[in-house]
């Protein structure tokens, strides 16, 4: 497995990039099905952002959608390609952008105006289970009776929450992987790779079995088993040649590294193209939305790690 990743200076201009992620078995209602609904509600909102913040509008197509969930832990990380091009002065001021959209949600679920738009999933969710610790059996056993009479949302409340929109991955000089990497010493279906949901264009088609392992065997195993299908084009006498196209094709440097340009955080070209620059969402804020965006609690941390 290959552990590559990419540092980026705090100062640099940066496209919009949101992290989201959590722990399976503490969350086991988020099935797979009903996560991707609460993402599509996650991105209506973020349309909305733009919109008031920015006069922007994107599309799904708009955004480099990554996954590197496991068994134990859903993680995506969303890129947004704005229309125009335009970049962030830097990640600060993208987490502003992003802390803003959070406040609001935050505020619009303690008012109900979350569930009259229709996402009451993103309603119940902007919170979720955070990694369970291992509890005392004995204060289990004390508390068994008292635990039984106790409804969903009282027990709810009495686990650790976190945010599933982690607000820590905008400090400075960032570490964050490349496509087609893991962290160390995970395995090589925890690499980086393209998620399902995603809409973006890669370019000349790019997906994941060019470079994800699994998807890679999968592909391998689909052409190399018809044995039937290899005699006849090899019977035409163009099968060889085929074959050795497509596989030259497959270790095109030139396609991969094409495709990992669109998922860096920082364009590869930012210090030679000119970029529009956002304005900074704080001088577009009103005073009641910056005092609700310093009074984030940061549940889920602030350090200098990795996505």
């Amino acid at each position: 497995p290959l552990s590559l990743v990419c540092m980026y200076n705090s100062h640099a201009h940066t496209l919009s990039y949101i992290d989201l992620e959590f722990n399976k078995r503490a969350n086991p209602l988020l099935t797979p099905t009903i996560t991707e609904t609460l993402l599509d509600q996650l991105f209506a909102q973020l349309q909305i952002q733009y919109r008031t913040v920015y006069d922007i509008s994107i599309r799904r197509s708009d955004m480099v959608d990554l996954d590197s969930s496991t068994r134990k832990k859903f993680s995506r990380h969303w890129i947004l390609h704005l229309p125009n091009g335009a970049l962030f002065s830097d990640a600060r001021e993208a987490g502003v952008f992003v802390r803003g959209m959070v406040s609001r949600l935050e505020e619009e679920r303690v008012s109900g105006r979350l569930r009259r738009r229709g996402h009451d999933l993103l309603a119940d969710n902007l919170f979720v289970n955070a990694e369970e610790e291992e509890s005392n059996e004995e204060e289990e056993e004390e508390d068994g009776n008292e635990n039984e009479n106790e409804t969903c949302e009282e027990k709810k409340k009495k686990k650790k929450l976190t945010r599933f929109i982690d607000l820590g991955v905008y400090t400075r000089n960032r570490i964050f992987r490349l496509l087609g990497s893991t962290k160390f010493g995970k395995p090589v279906d925890a690499a980086l790779r393209i998620a399902e949901a995603n809409e973006f264009p890669f370019p000349k088609g790019f997906d994941n079995s060019k470079f994800y392992l699994p998807e890679m065997n999968d592909r391998g195993a689909m052409v190399g088993n018809d044995d039937s299908d290899v005699a006849h084009r090899d019977a035409d006498g163009d099968g060889n040649n085929d074959d050795f196209e497509s596989f030259c094709k497959s270790l095109s440097w030139e396609d991969h590294a094409d495709a990992m340009a669109v998922t860096l955080i920082v364009p590869a070209n930012a210090s030679k193209t000119s970029y529009p620059i956002l304005t900074n969402p704080s001088d577009l804020l009103s005073d009641d939305e910056k005092q609700r965006i310093t009074a984030l609690r940061h549940l889920d941390g602030s350090g200098t790690g990795g996505a």
